[in-house]
């Protein structure tokens, strides 16, 4: 009886042993596919941004001919009015695609986030800290790319207004720098 006993336990461990390796190929799998880089050209992201430039391209066009009424009614149409007015609205497009595009990017990589801490969880319920150690790393990395991100969103958005004030301030004043 008691080597059926033994036998048993024996059967259990291969058994959970089994189930680990199982898991933690499963999450080495997961760690894989989340590991790869965002990419503006991945399908998904590619129509969703597709469409956001279509809509910013419609709504350029919209306000470009309402401008040119507006000047043209004030005796401004052959003016640098139209000129200035078509550039700040290019602009406003062009950093909109901007900031479209890190927001997509920055949802992409925050679902990548949610699934490493959760590959993170499943790693230390099932007990292997060698594979929750090498998902705390990659999670480490997903982190220092996000905060990468956002600091080169925040410079890029700060250069783009400060240069859209500048060129506003010199054709208020009609000079050229």
């Amino acid at each position: 009886q008691i080597q059926q006993l033994q036998q048993q336990q024996q059967q259990e461990r291969q058994r959970q042993q089994m189930e680990r390796a199982a898991l933690r190929e499963l999450i080495m799998g997961r760690m894989a596919e989340a590991s790869k880089p965002v990419d503006v050209n991945a399908p998904g992201i590619r129509e969703q941004l597709s469409s956001q430039r279509l809509a910013r391209q419609r709504s350029a066009e919209r306000q470009r001919s309402q401008a040119a009424t507006r000047l043209a009614g004030e005796g401004l149409g052959d003016s640098g009015a139209m000129d200035t007015t078509l550039s700040g609205i290019e602009q406003q497009r062009g950093e909109g695609e901007s900031a479209d595009i890190a927001d997509v990017m920055g949802e992409e990589l925050q679902a990548k986030r949610t699934e490493l801490m959760q590959l993170y969880q499943m790693a230390v319920s099932s007990g292997d800290a060698e594979t929750a150690r090498n998902v705390q790393m990659q999670l480490a990395g997903l982190d220092a790319e996000m905060q990468k991100q956002q600091m080169s969103d925040v410079n890029s958005r700060f250069g783009a207004d400060l240069g859209f004030r500048k060129s506003s301030f010199v054709d208020n004043l009609g000079l050229q720098i």
